[in-house]
């Protein structure tokens, strides 16, 4: 070799890895993002640094925003009141939903940030740590 580094091969664990991680989880929840994990962790084409970011941002990656979506969006918060009959219900209470879409919102971007970041990672390694060299 003339000692330049050498772009990291990207098998089936590292696209597995970047699929599972958000998406695993919604699709067989838990098992799904746990493969996500291992697959990661198995994987010589990220750095200690890049596994735990993949790990550690919003584990479980979709699954608890799509739990949190769900939950907020079965009701309002408030109380309904059936009426005579023939009269609508009155309901009372429920607040805005803009705070929590917008929470929702920051969880549904965080796993998809993260997992970017692993696939800009994986692109731009040259050699050095964690890069899997051409044999």
């Amino acid at each position: 070799m003339n000692g330049m580094p050498v772009r990291p091969v990207v098998t089936w664990r590292e696209v597995g890895a970047l699929i599972l991680l958000p998406f695993g989880g919604v699709v067989v929840p838990f098992v799904g993002w746990f493969a996500g994990v291992v697959l990661l962790w198995v994987s010589d084409a990220w750095t200690v640094r890049d596994k735990l970011i993949g790990t550690l941002v919003i584990p479980g990656g979709l699954l608890v925003p799509g739990f949190l979506f769900v939950a907020v969006g079965s009701g309002s918060g408030g109380i309904c009141h059936s009426g005579p009959p023939g009269r609508p219900a009155v309901c009372t209470g429920g607040g805005s939903l803009v705070w929590p879409a917008v929470l929702l919102g920051f969880l549904v971007l965080l796993p998809l940030v993260a997992d970017a970041y692993l696939l800009w990672r994986l692109r731009t390694s040259r050699g050095g740590a964690g890069a899997v060299t051409a044999a």
